[in-house]
Formats: structure tokens, C-alpha cells, sequence
């Protein structure tokens, strides 16, 4: 199947054109393929306002929000006060 051998092929591509032209810095990134670097979070805040954090970081503090979580099976939903759902 073509999806066992894109990454190498794609890779090889990029680093042809590389010697003849310019490549936009994202595409090289893209060839290098995946980072094996993974990095650890006690908490993550998103722009929206929330604040997500690891069980183990709410156990010093008198307000925990473990366990909170929604199972979704779509895209996407609405709330009542939605006027598009």
C-alpha cells in the first residue's frame, strides 16, 4: 500500500527539490517526519479560559476539576442557546 512507503518517498522528494529550488520551511519539517520528543505538562491552559491539569497537580489544591470529560460521536455539537446547531 502507498501509505507504508509515502513518508520515504515524500522525504526523498523534498530532498531532490531541496538541491534545485527553494522549499518553504514547513514542507521540510513535514519531510524530517514525525517528532519522537515528547514533553510533559502538569497543566494546560487554553485560550478560552480553561485550565486543564493532571490529577496528580489538583492533589495539593482545595478545588479539583478531575474527571471531566465528553464522549462525542460527531463532529461536532449544539447547545440550546445555539441558533445554527
Amino acid at each position: 500500500m502507498h501509505f507504508d512507503t509515502f513518508s520515504e518517498w515524500f522525504k526523498e522528494k523534498v530532498n531532490d527539490l531541496e538541491a534545485t529550488s527553494d522549499i518553504l520551511k514547513n514542507v521540510e519539517v513535514l519531510a524530517k517526519g514525525p517528532s519522537y520528543i515528547a514533553k510533559r505538562f502538569s497543566a494546560y491552559d487554553v485560550n478560552n479560559g480553561y485550565r486543564f491539569r493532571t490529577k496528580q497537580s489538583e492533589d495539593s489544591l482545595e478545588t479539583q476539576n478531575s474527571g471531566v470529560m465528553v464522549v462525542s460521536k460527531t463532529a461536532s455539537y449544539a447547545s440550546s442557546s445555539d441558533n445554527a446547531p
